[in-house]
């Protein structure tokens, strides 16, 4: 489904989404000007990579 989200909310539905937080202003400041360089996907595969995603699935044993 597309909901034509703004770069700066879908940054933000994916720091929900994977990290479970809303994100701080560097984080999002960061990931958004990735975004004019890269594609929506390749900033997915940068949240499910990141070390504090990863974190987050070793405390469910995954």
């Amino acid at each position: 489904m597309n909901k034509n989200l703004s770069d700066i909310e879908y940054v933000k539905v994916l720091y929900r989404l994977f990290l479970g937080r809303e994100a701080e202003e560097d984080g999002l400041n960061y990931w958004v000007n990735e975004l004019k360089t890269r594609s929506r996907n390749d900033i997915i595969g940068g949240f499910s990579g990141s070390t504090e995603f990863g974190g987050i699935m070793d405390t469910f044993g995954i």
